[in-house]
């Protein structure tokens, strides 16, 4: 229910932005961008998996837009945490809703951009297999003992995150890159601290209709 509601408040802003904002001198206000990418996520353990992207936006004059993106990724998150030694991922879905703002440079075809979003990233039930670190072995062989264990968050998560972005577009064709990054998701791995990583790098290339020049 509380995701629910913050999300409609990211599509409120949104809506009420674009209507109050002035239209563009060389370029049309309105564009949706759909795409496909890769996403990287950060710690030891970690496995990228694919992401898919729609993007709607609306100019704010010829130099900035504002858009609303919604995200859906499949990553293996990392662990991280003193006692452990190996793990084995399943993988695991992060929707993210966020609004951002770019800034760019030059009205040619080629246009870079840099930016900056934030938002709510909601993330699934996540689960692994971990090799966890007892000590040395007493025998003085100098071997550590180990023992495996099953680590899991058993409920979503909704937590808020931001990103850095840039990229260009080139005609109705868009490539971007971002960092997202979100807050971690602690749990305990034998009485020990450990902690989900969620943070990802994005890279995206995506097709746009409307927003083109007048």
């Amino acid at each position: 229910m509380l995701m629910a509601m913050k999300t409609k408040l990211l599509l409120t802003c949104f809506a009420l932005a674009c209507f109050l904002a002035a239209p563009a001198q060389n370029f049309k206000k309105f564009r949706v961008g759909i795409g496909v990418g890769y996403a990287r996520p950060s710690g030891s353990g970690s496995q990228g998996g694919g992401l898919v992207y729609l993007e709607p936006s609306c100019r704010l004059g010829d130099a900035y837009s504002l858009g609303l993106r919604m995200e859906w990724a499949m990553v293996a998150s990392g662990l991280s945490g003193s006692a452990i030694d190996m793990e084995t991922f399943d993988l695991s879905s992060q929707a993210s809703y966020t609004l951002n703002m770019q800034y760019y440079l030059g009205i040619n075809n080629f246009r870079p951009f840099l930016g900056v979003g934030l938002g709510l990233y909601n993330l699934s039930a996540i689960k692994t297999d971990v090799i966890v670190l007892d000590g040395i072995d007493p025998t003085g062989q100098g071997q550590p003992q180990t023992h495996a264990e099953s680590v899991s968050l058993s409920d979503a998560q909704s937590k808020f995150g931001f990103y850095p972005r840039f990229g260009f577009d080139v005609g109705h064709f868009t490539l971007s890159i971002d960092y997202n990054f979100i807050p971690n998701a602690r749990t305990t791995v034998s009485g020990s601290d450990a902690s989900f990583r969620n943070s990802y790098l994005g890279v995206r290339l995506g097709a746009n209709f409307g927003g083109g020049r007048k």
